[in-house]
């Protein structure tokens, strides 16, 4: 059985807490750009916007497929 070095179980205990950390600031900035694109426009230039949609719409996405064709 090998010795584990003290620097090796702190590095094998914070990593999980790291990863998990990181992967939430990645996830924030997606989640925000997501959001935005059902939000209707005067929600999303408020000087303090909603984390979660009150009023939805789906103009943005129809105004991006119709400019397709």
């Amino acid at each position: 059985m090998r010795k584990i070095d003290i620097s090796e179980k702190i590095s094998n205990t914070a990593y999980i807490p790291i990863a998990i950390i990181a992967a939430i600031f990645m996830i924030i900035p997606v989640y925000i750009l997501f959001i935005t694109s059902f939000a209707v426009p005067s929600d999303i230039l408020k000087p303090h916007p909603d984390f979660f949609i009150t009023r939805f719409t789906l103009d943005h996405w129809k105004d991006k497929y119709m400019a397709s064709f």
